[in-house]
């Protein structure tokens, strides 16, 4: 099911699922507007698994490769 939040509602949510996951989430910014998120999760030391969601609008433009490039520099 699909169920409408609000902003803060999707932040109290995505930071209980840091917590439950020892995850890292960024926000991907162009210009003023956020077109998706990063995350770096079940972080252990060695490993960590990463997820991105882009808006389907800014897709093939290689916002993903970049936040993707970041992500590994922070894992580093």
């Amino acid at each position: 099911d699909l169920v409408p939040v609000t902003p803060q509602e999707f932040f109290d949510k995505t930071k209980q699922w840091q917590i439950a996951t020892n995850s890292e989430s960024y926000i991907i910014c162009l210009g003023d507007s956020s077109i998706g998120m990063i995350s770096l999760s079940h972080i252990d030391g060695t490993s960590a698994r990463a997820g991105c969601w882009i808006a389907s609008s800014e897709w093939h433009k290689g916002y993903g490769t970049q936040a993707f490039n970041l992500l590994l520099e922070i894992a580093k």
